[in-house]
């Protein structure tokens, strides 16, 4: 993969990665006060936050993932059969770690 390409995706990365860090630090401010209406409320946000919290957390480490293997010099090729990742997958989600190929079979096994 060329370096201005690596350089691209690193800084996307990154960025993302901070953005993500940096949500974390403000949290919802969840209002528990009122009436059992209310409360619901409350509970429904609170959930609705705790899910999001973890999809970002599972998101960072698939940055995290990423950022490692542009350093050891393996981002870009797909984690079943080594083969490159389409530059144009990649440019869609830089975290992609296996080919159209192989993301599909395995897709279709876990249907089955």
């Amino acid at each position: 993969m060329k370096p201005s390409v690596l350089k691209k995706m690193t800084k996307t990365l990154e960025r993302e990665k901070y953005e993500l860090l940096a949500k974390q630090q403000n949290p919802l401010d969840i209002d528990v006060e009122g009436d059992d209406i209310d409360a619901i409320q409350a509970n429904i946000i609170a959930h609705t936050q705790n899910q999001l919290n973890l999809r970002d957390k599972i998101r960072l480490k698939c940055i995290d993932s990423a950022l490692t293997k542009i350093v050891e010099g393996k981002y870009g090729l797909c984690e079943e059969c080594d083969e490159p990742i389409a530059i144009e997958r990649l440019k869609f989600n830089p975290t992609f770690a296996l080919c159209i190929v192989c993301a599909e079979e395995i897709e279709f096994r876990n249907k089955k």
